[in-house]
C-alpha cells in the first residue's frame, strides 16, 4: 500500500480555554520543569473552561499498510496519535478530547500523542498553533512539517513526521537554526506518551544502572529503586521496587538517564494485556536523555489523570532528549548555526518486553525458569529473516521466516546447563546477513553511583574566580529561575575588576539587558584584556561581542572592523563574514557582500539567512530554494522568493507579525528597507510594533491601533522605541521591553513617561506597579498605582487579583480584604486563585459556613505545582470547625468534620498526595475519641498523626503532640527540638531562594521578596517548638515577631484559633 496523507477537518470533543489574558505577564523568580518559568512575551492563559464542547480541527492523517497516524499543527504541532491497523494497538497514546489543564508555561496543556519540547520542556508553544507544510517525497515517503520559531528569541525549528511506504516507522526530523546573532542555549525532548494500566511495564535500555531527578538533584538504582530518592518530597523505596511497572510508583515521579548511562538507542513499553507495545528509536552519542514521568498509581494521580481525559485513561510518558539529558540540561546553538536529528517511533506485538532496537527492528529477551524466550520483529517486510541464538559463542538456535510488522519472529527454548543469561547472544539478520539488530545481555553491577548535584555556594564563599565563572556560566546555560549569574560575575570582579570571562559574561548581558553603556564598558575591558599578550587571540568572541555593540549603536564602520578581526578564527568566522556582509550592503558594495557571503557558506554551507541573502542579491532562486528544502518553513527564503515573483508566503505566516517582522528585521539587517516595507505591508494583522517599524523605514508617522497583546520583547525593539520619544503607547511597550530584560530603571522610566502623556491606560499603571512594589521598594506609590489601574479596568479580574495579593503584602487586615472582594465578588469568582483567597479569608474569619459552601460550589482547575494549597485548607477547614464543635461538645458534628476532612470533593479537581500532612486532622480525632472513653480510637488516630510524612513544617507540631500522647515523651520532644532547629536554619537562609526548580511553589504577585516569607515560616517553627517544650516565654518571643511582620498570617491565625498560639 502507498502512503497517503490527507488533510481534513476532525471534530474532537473540547473543553476550550478562556481567552489568554490581555496583560503582560512579568513573571520572575518562578521555576518550570527546573528552569526558568519566565512567560514574557506570550500571553498567559489563566482560566480554562469545564464545558466540553464539539470543535473541529485541522488534522493531518498519514497512513500506509502497517500504521496510521494522526497530527495536530493547531496544539503545538504534535503527533495526536498513532495505531497499529493489524491490531488496533494504539502505539501512541490518542486521548478522545481535548481537555488542557494547567501544566504548561503559558497555561493550558493537553495530554497523550508526542509532545516536541524546545528549547525548554515543556514547549512554551504547546497549546499554540504551528503551521503546517505538506511534502511529498521521491521515494514514495510522505511529510507533515510543523514549525514555529520560538517566542523568546526567535530561533527557528520544525519537525517533519515521515511515515514510509511498507514500514511501520513513524519518523520525526527536527532542523532547528539560530537565525540570531548570538549563542543562545537550548534543549528538545520528544515527549511520548503511552496507555498504562496495572500490567504496563516500561523498557528502558538494560545497561541502565542510575537514574536521577530533575537537574540531578537526586540519584537512585534503577530499574529496582532501593532507598530513599531524594527529591523535592523524599521516598523510600525500602529493599527494592520495580520502577518500569506502572502499578509500583505510587507518586507523581520522573527519571532520568543520565550521559553514560546507556549505550543502547531505544526506549520502550510494553502493554501484556495487549501483549503489544512500543519502541522509541535515537542516536545515543545525541539523543543521550531517556526519561520517564508518571503521575503515580494513586489518589492523586487518578486525579490528575481524570483532569486531562474524560474516560479514565493513565498515561505516562517516555520521553528522549537529544543534545541534552535532564531538564534542565542546555547545550548552545551557535549564531547561523542548523542542527538536525531523527528519532522513530514503531510499534511491537507478542514478543514481550524489548531488550535492544534499532531503526530496522527490535529484540526481545525473557530467561525463566531454565527458559529463554526469544522475539524478534522488524520495521518491513523481511523475507527468510534470520534469527540466531548464541551461547558462550555456540549456536544454540537458527530460525528462518518470513516476517514483517505484523508477523513476529518467536522462540522458546531451554537455557544451557550452567549458562548465564549473559552468555545469550541474538542476531537479527536480513536474508543478506545485514544485521537488523542483536543483542547481548549486558554485566551490570560495574558503573559506580553518579554524584547529585549540589546548591552553588553563595558567591561571597566561592574560593576562586574560576569557580565564580563557572557557577555564573552554568545559572546562565541552564536559564535558572532564582539564581543570578551575575552575582557569581560581579563577585569574580570584585576580586579582579580585569578578570577576562567575567567581563566578557558580563558584557554580553548588559547587552542582552539594553544597558548598552555597561556593556561597552565590560567588553572593552575584556577585549583589552584578550589582546594583552596576543593581537590573535584563539577565541575571539568577546571581540564578536563587541562588535555587536558597535552594530546595535549604529558605529557600523567599527562594527566592521571588529567583525572582520574576529573572523579571523574558524569558530566565528561564518557569523562574522555574514554581519560584513549585511554591513558591505548598507554601504551599497554589493561585491563585497556577495564575497563575503560566499566566505561564509565555505565556513557554513548551512547558515540559511546568508545563502538567502546572497540568492536575492545575485537572483539566483536556486541558492533560496536550498534553504527551503532543508527547513521548508524558513520566513526569511520564503519572503525572499515571494519578492523575486515566486509563491506568495503562507496566509497562516502572514497573519502572524512576529513571523513577518523576522523577516523584515532579515531585510532590514542587510539595508534593504524597500523590501522590509514590502514584507511589513504584507502582515494581515499587523500589530503597534509592526505599525512603528513602517514607520522608522519609510520616515512617516506611525499609524495607531490597539496595543492588546502586544508585547515586544527582540533587543532591536529597543531601538525601534526610542525613536518615538512623545508616543505614550511607544514608551509603554519600551517599558515592557526594559522590563522582560529585568533593566528596571529604564522600564519604570519609560511607564512614568508613558502615564504623563497618557494617564488614562490601566495597563501602565498596573506594570508600574509591580516594578514600583518588587524592586524599589515603594509600597505605598504601587498601591496607588494599581488602584488606579483597577479604577481605569474595573472589570478586570486579574487586577482584582493583584491588588488583593499587594493588599495582604502590605497586613491589610483581613475583614477590609473580604469587603474589598465582596465588593467585586464578580470578578472574584471567575478566578480559581482569587477564589481561594477569599475563602482563606473567611476561614481566618472564622465563617466556617459560608467557606464550606463557597468550596462546594465551584470546579476548581489546580495548576501543576500548586497542587496542596486548596487540600490543606480543606484539611484546616474541618479541624477548625471539628474543634469548635467537639469543645462545644457537640460530639456528633465534630467527628463528621473530622471525617470530611479527609475526603476531598470531586469538584476540588485534586487527589489526595502521599507527602500530604493531616496529623492536625488526626491528633484532633484523637482527642474527641478520648473525650468519648474510646481510647483505642484515639491511639489509632494518634498513631495515623504520629507517622505523617516528616518533612518539618507547623503540622509536625500536632505529630509531635501525638507522640505525647501514646506515651512517647522523647519522641515528642525530638520533634519539637526538629523544629527549632528547621527554624533557625531558615532565619539563617531567610534571604536565599530554592535552587532546584522542580517542587518549589511558584511565587504569587508581590511576594517576588523571599525574605519575609521564609521569616514567617521560621518564627510560627520557632514558637510552636518551643510551646511544645513548654518554654511560653520563649514561644510568646517568636510569636510575637511573627504578629509585627504579618499580623494576618493565616497559619497564625489557626493555631490562634486552636488556643495554641
Amino acid at each position: 500500500m502507498a502512503v497517503t496523507m490527507t488533510r481534513e477537518q476532525r471534530t474532537i470533543p473540547t473543553y476550550e480555554p478562556a481567552p489568554p489574558n490581555s496583560l503582560p505577564f512579568f513573571l520572575e523568580k518562578k521555576a518550570y520543569q527546573g528552569a526558568t518559568g519566565k512567560v514574557y512575551p506570550l500571553p498567559y492563559t489563566d482560566r480554562l473552561s469545564n464545558t466540553r464542547i464539539n470543535k473541529d480541527y485541522d488534522m493531518i492523517i498519514l497512513e500506509n499498510e502497517y500504521i496510521q497516524v494522526e497530527l495536530l499543527p493547531e496544539i503545538g504541532g504534535k503527533i495526536h496519535g498513532a495505531l497499529q491497523k493489524s491490531n488496533g494497538y494504539e502505539f501512541i497514546y490518542k486521548n478522545i478530547c481535548i481537555k488542557p489543564a494547567m501544566v504548561g508555561l503559558a497555561g493550558p496543556w493537553v495530554s497523550g500523542g508526542v509532545e516536541f519540547n524546545w528549547p525548554q520542556h515543556h514547549r512554551p508553544t504547546t497549546f499554540m498553533p504551528t503551521e503546517a507544510t505538506l511534502q511529498e517525497n521521491s521515494d514514495g515517503s510522505k511529510t507533515c512539517w510543523m514549525g514555529e520559531a520560538d517566542p523568546f528569541y526567535r530561533m527557528r525549528s520544525a519537525v517533519g513526521i515521515t511515515v514510509y511506504p511498507g514500514s511501520s516507522l513513524v519518523e520525526a526530523k527536527a532542523v532547528v537554526y539560530n537565525r540570531t546573532d548570538t549563542p543562545l542555549p537550548f534543549m528538545w525532548w520528544n515527549n511520548l506518551a503511552v496507555r498504562v494500566h496495572k500490567d504496563y511495564k516500561a523498557t528502558f535500555p538494560p545497561d541502565v544502572e542510575w537514574v536521577n531527578d530533575h537537574d540531578r538533584r537526586a540519584v537512585i538504582s534503577f530499574p529496582v529503586m532501593k532507598g530513599v530518592f531524594h527529591t523535592a518530597r523524599p521516598y523510600d523505596y525500602g529493599e527494592g521496587t520495580d520502577a518500569t511497572w506502572f502499578s509500583n510508583i505510587k507518586l507523581p515521579t520522573s527519571v532520568m538517564v543520565m550521559r553514560g548511562q546507556s549505550n543502547m538507542d531505544f526506549l520502550g513499553g510494553y502493554d501484556f494485556a495487549a501483549n503489544a507495545g512500543t519502541v522509541t528509536v535515537s542516536d545515543h552519542h545525541y539523543s543521550v536523555g531517556k526519561k520517564m514521568w508518571t503521575w503515580g498509581d494513586g489518589d492523586f494521580g487518578r486525579a490528575w489523570c481524570s483532569n486531562l481525559t474524560d474516560n479514565g485513561d493513565r498515561y505516562i510518558e517516555l520521553m528522549t532528549g537529544v543534545f541534552t539529558d535532564n531538564q534542565p540540561d542546555f547545550t548552545y546553538i551557535m549564531p547561523g548555526e542548523m542542527k538536525t536529528f531523527t528519532t522513530v517511533w514503531y510499534p511491537v506485538r507478542e514478543i514481550g518486553p524489548v531488550m535492544n532496537a534499532s531503526r530496522e527492528g527490535a529484540i526481545s529477551l525473557t530467561v525463566d525458569k531454565g527458559q529463554m524466550r526469544v522475539g524478534a520483529i522488524p520495521t518491513f517486510s523481511c523475507d527468510a529473516a534470520r534469527l540466531s541464538i548464541s551461547v558462550k559463542g555456540t549456536l544454540v538456535h537458527q530460525e528462518i521466516a518470513n516476517t514483517d510488522p505484523d508477523h513476529p519472529l518467536c522462540v522458546e527454548l531451554p537455557l544451557p546447563d550452567e549458562a548465564q543469561e549473559t552468555d545469550i547472544e541474538i542476531i537479527f539478520s536480513d536474508q543478506c546477513g545485514h544485521t537488523l539488530v542483536s543483542y547481548r545481555p549486558p554485566v551490570r553491577g560495574n558503573k559506580p553511583a553518579p554524584k547529585p548535584r549540589s546548591v552553588p555556594p553563595v558567591p561571597q564563599n566561592v574560593a576562586s574566580l574560576e569557580e565564580l565563572y563557572l557557577h555564573g556560566a552554568h545559572l546562565e546555560q541552564y536559564k535558572h529561575h532564582t539564581y543570578v549569574p551575575e552575582d557569581y560575575y560581579m563577585e569574580a570582579l570584585r576580586r579582579e575588576p580585569e578578570d577576562l570571562r567575567c567581563n566578557h559574561a558580563m558584557g554580553r548581558l548588559m547587552i542582552a539587558k539594553g544597558d548598552f553603556a555597561a556593556a561597552r564598558v565590560y567588553l572593552e575591558r575584556a577585549v583589552q584584556r584578550l589582546k594583552m599578550r596576543n593581537d590573535n587571540p584563539a577565541d575571539p568572541e568577546p571581540i564578536y561581542h563587541l562588535a555587536r555593540l558597535e552594530r546595535i549603536e549604529g558605529n557600523l564602520d567599527k562594527a566592521y572592523d571588529l567583525f572582520a578581526d574576529a573572523s579571523w578564527q574558524f569558530g566565528w568566522r561564518s557569523p562574522c563574514l555574514y554581519e560584513m556582509a549585511c554591513i558591505d550592503c548598507i554601504r551599497g558594495n554589493k561585491a563585497a557582500a556577495i564575497t563575503h557571503l560566499l566566505q561564509a557558506l565555505e565556513t557554513n554551507v548551512h547558515h540559511f539567512a546568508a545563502r538567502t541573502l546572497l540568492g536575492y542579491l545575485t537572483g539566483e532562486k536556486a541558492q533560496i530554494e536550498k534553504v527551503v528544502e532543508l527547513s521548508p518553513q524558513d520566513t526569511f527564503a520564503r519572503f525572499a522568493l515571494w519578492l523575486m515573483g515566486g509563491e506568495p508566503v503562507s496566509d497562516f505566516i502572514l497573519s502572524r507579525p512576529q513571523d513577518v517582522r523576522d523577516a523584515a528585521d532579515d531585510f532590514l539587517r542587510a539595508g534593504l528597507k524597500e523590501e522590509a516595507l514590502q514584507v511589513l505591508h504584507s502582515c494581515t494583522k499587523a500589530d503597534q510594533i509592526i505599525r512603528y517599524l513602517i514607520a522608522f523605514a519609510s520616515g512617516e508617522k506611525p499609524e495607531h491601533g490597539s496595543i492588546l497583546y502586544c508585547f515586544p520583547n527582540r533587543l532591536e525593539d529597543i531601538l525601534l522605541l526610542q525613536h518615538f520619544p512623545q508616543d505614550w503607547e511607544a514608551q509603554y511597550l519600551l517599558g515592557c521591553v526594559y522590563y522582560d530584560r529585568l533593566n528596571y530603571s529604564a522600564a519604570l522610566a519609560c511607564w512614568r513617561k508613558s502615564v504623563r502623556l497618557n494617564p488614562d491606560y490601566a495597563f501602565t499603571w498596573r506594570n508600574m506597579a509591580q516594578a514600583l512594589f518588587d524592586h524599589f521598594d515603594q509600597k505605598e506609590e504601587a498601591r496607588s498605582a494599581l488602584e488606579n489601574a483597577l479604577r481605569l479596568a474595573p472589570d478586570n479580574a486579574r487586577i482584582v487579583y493583584e491588588l488583593l495579593q499587594l493588599y495582604k503584602n502590605i497586613q491589610m487586615p483581613v475583614k477590609d480584604r473580604l469587603v474589598f472582594l465582596e465588593n467585586h465578588e464578580e470578578l472574584v469568582r471567575q478566578r480559581d486563585d482569587c477564589f481561594l483567597e477569599m475563602i482563606i479569608l473567611y476561614v481566618q474569619q472564622g465563617s466556617f459556613e459560608h467557606a464550606r459552601k463557597l468550596l462546594l460550589s465551584k470546579r476548581f482547575n489546580i495548576y501543576e505545582g500548586g497542587e496542596g494549597k486548596l487540600t490543606r485548607l480543606h484539611g484546616w477547614l474541618y479541624t477548625l470547625w471539628g474543634e469548635k464543635a467537639r469543645t462545644l461538645g457537640d460530639s456528633e458534628q465534630a467527628a463528621r468534620w473530622f471525617e470530611e476532612a479527609l475526603h476531598y470533593p470531586a469538584n476540588y479537581g485534586e487527589g489526595r498526595h502521599y507527602s500530604a500532612q493531616e496529623a492536625n486532622i488526626y491528633y484532633y480525632t484523637g482527642l474527641l475519641h478520648a473525650s468519648n472513653g474510646n481510647m483505642d480510637l484515639a491511639c489509632q488516630a494518634w498513631e495515623k498523626a504520629a507517622t505523617q510524612p516528616n518533612q518539618i513544617t507547623e503540622i509536625t507540631y500536632f505529630a509531635a503532640l501525638s507522640e505525647a500522647k501514646l506515651g512517647h515523651t522523647d519522641k515528642a520532644q525530638a520533634m519539637f527540638h526538629e523544629m527549632i532547629a528547621s527554624g533557625t536554619e531558615r532565619l539563617e537562609t531567610a534571604n536565599q531562594y530554592g535552587y532546584f526548580g522542580v517542587g518549589m511553589e511558584a511565587p504569587l504577585p508581590f511576594e517576588i521578596n523571599v525574605t519575609p516569607i521564609h521569616q514567617a515560616e521560621a518564627y510560627l517553627l520557632l514558637a510552636l517548638g518551643y510551646k511544645g517544650l513548654g518554654e511560653e516565654k520563649a514561644a510568646e518571643s517568636w510569636k510575637n515577631k511573627l504578629v509585627e511582620l504579618d499580623p494576618w498570617n493565616s497559619k497564625l491565625c489557626y493555631f490562634h484559633q486552636l488556643s495554641i498560639l
